[in-house]
């Protein structure tokens, strides 16, 4: 394939003609990190460039140009329709021409970087000077890269080459740091140049450390994080542009900006260093303030573009989190169908032993032999465990679903109305009942009612054998809100045991000494899950048992 390289851009008026003749461009020029040959993309990208200038035949030579080495070009006469173009389209860089009719070339910059979408995209502005003091004030207002609009052509595609150059996520060193704290790498092999440099930027607050050849700069770049490197294109040991691919080629670098110093006149040298990596050339016979002006472009650019990243980064994790949770409900709806497919397909049977065992028991109950109908009322018993157990895991299922709603509730109300049904239904027995007055909380009402039913029946049930039954329900402080307590002297736990008690079908005690279906507290835990909350227990075997729980006010 035959690469050809245009001569040098001349100032041009709109109906004076432009003439681009090509010639054959050096090999050794052509390779561009992430980019193709001479600046042009990669191939299978489709980089789109948009133009706004006011000129008919620049913006025709500038879309020949650019296609010829395989961008796509878009363009715009005004500042408007180039505003209006670039909100369109999203172009992967924007080149405007400083000096448009009405409103200019710096509005329009300034607009883009208002614009949290378009902030990100690559700026350079072309004007018809090349003095530093121009240069570094359009450097300062917002623009990624400057040129003086008679420029070499080649020049302008290297330079669009370096602007369009991503290296992917950027590492999670640099990123965030304020464009006043810099930590700077010179490379020079002139240590006066290098303390000059020191002594004028160190004076703003900038942390430059000198490097005087290749071997020193890389071996700087592994013992700290740079926020930038300034690069002599000409060093003792090695060529700035090696220097460039190396940095270039390190993932942990390569997001480093690199602005190559030249000498003026080496052309050839700045669009092979911006081949190399480079991210931006500039004379070395620039004032120090013209270099700084410099930095802070690229530093800028870099943070939109790091902001870019992370801005994609939390779409796509939202997305990832919203498709997540989509197929959880989805999964949850069939566990809510499976559940009770299996619950009626367990019932069924129940229904039949039970039947026939009640049927045996009425037919032939003087015709049994000794211990049969012991046997059978045995078998009655367990399938009525079964049910209720079918009924408590249909239970903690629902309750795992549940969306709690919230509203003040009245807990010592609530507390006193469960203990009271307690005592009805076990009426021989005579317990303490001690609840604090005026405990509230924000909750759901269905819920908190299961969580005291299971917490005070439990209270309740441990207790059996004890002789005074003693159950409190209270609070205490804990920080941020209230924690509130089941206390009871009933027979307690061994206290290293106490992970496994919040587990479905975990027991402590035997279900000969104590029945119950080992569900009761798993239902706990998930209803003060549910309501942001948590839960925890303290007891000692023959020392009662105290249950804490926190209900957040969570809105």
């Amino acid at each position: 394939m035959m690469t050809f390289e245009p001569q040098p851009w001349r100032a041009v008026h709109e109906n004076a003609p432009v003439h681009l003749e090509f010639r054959r461009l050096p090999n050794e020029q052509l390779a561009t990190p992430h980019v193709g040959s001479c600046g042009s993309p990669a191939p299978g990208s489709s980089l789109v460039i948009l133009l706004i200038d006011d000129s008919l035949m620049f913006r025709e030579e500038f879309k020949r140009l650019l296609e010829r080495v395989g961008y796509s070009v878009a363009t715009a006469e005004t500042a408007e329709e180039g505003l209006n173009t670039a909100a369109a389209l999203f172009p992967d860089a924007i080149v405007v021409n400083r000096s448009l009719p009405g409103a200019g070339g710096l509005a329009v910059l300034h607009r883009l970087k208002q614009d949290v979408t378009l902030r990100d995209t690559p700026c350079l502005l072309l004007t018809a000077s090349d003095a530093a003091s121009d240069e570094e004030y359009l450097l300062e207002q917002g623009a990624d890269g400057y040129l003086p609009r008679a420029s070499d052509g080649n020049l302008m595609l290297a330079r669009l080459a370096a602007l369009l150059r991503h290296g992917g996520k950027a590492p999670n060193t640099a990123a965030g740091r304020p464009l006043s704290a810099k930590k700077i790498l010179a490379v020079d092999q002139n240590v006066s140049f290098l303390t000059l440099l020191s002594g004028a930027w160190g004076e703003d607050g900038w942390d430059v450390v000198p490097a005087r050849c290749g071997k020193e700069a890389l071996e700087a770049l592994e013992r700290y994080t740079f926020d930038c490197i300034l690069l002599n294109a000409c060093l003792p040991d090695r060529r700035g542009v090696e220097i460039c691919r190396i940095v270039k080629s390190r993932s942990a670098w390569r997001h480093i900006p690199i602005l190559l110093w030249t000498d003026p006149g080496a052309a050839a040298d700045q669009i092979e260093g911006l081949h190399a990596g480079a991210d931006d050339c500039v004379l070395k016979s620039s004032p120090f303030a013209l270099l700084k002006a410099h930095v802070r472009a690229q530093m800028r650019r870099k943070q939109f573009e790091e902001a870019a990243v992370q801005a994609r980064a939390a779409q796509e994790a939202a997305q990832a989190q919203g498709a997540m949770v989509n197929e959880l409900e989805a999964q949850n709806r069939e566990l809510e169908a499976f559940a009770y497919s299996v619950s009626h397909d367990l019932r069924s049977p129940l229904r039949t032993i039970r039947g026939f065992t009640q049927a045996l028991l009425a037919d032939f109950d003087g015709q049994l032999p000794s211990g049969a109908r012991d046997h059978l009322f045995h078998v009655m018993d367990g399938a009525a465990r079964m049910s209720k157990l079918i009924d408590t895991l249909l239970e903690l299922s629902r309750i795992s679903r549940a969306n709690p709603r919230r509203e003040w509730l009245d807990l010592s109300g609530m507390a006193r109305s469960v203990a009271a049904e307690l005592a009805a239904s076990n009426h021989p027995r005579s317990v303490v009942c001690s609840i604090e007055e005026g405990l509230r909380v924000r909750g759901d009402e269905a819920l908190i009612r299961v969580l005291f039913d299971n917490l005070l029946g439990n209270a309740w049930k441990f207790t059996a054998k004890t002789a005074a039954a003693r159950i409190e329900v209270g609070s205490i402080e804990g920080g941020d809100s209230l924690v509130y307590f089941v206390r009871d002297n009933g027979a307690g736990f061994d206290s290293s045991c106490s992970a496994r008690l919040f587990q479905p079908f975990e027991r402590l005690h035997p279900a000969t000494e104590f029945p119950g279906s080992g569900i009761g507290l798993a239902t706990v835990r998930r209803i003060v899950e549910r309501h942001h909350g948590e839960i925890w227990a303290k007891s000692a075997t023959g020392s009662g048992a105290t249950f804490f729980f926190t209900l957040p006010a969570v809105n």
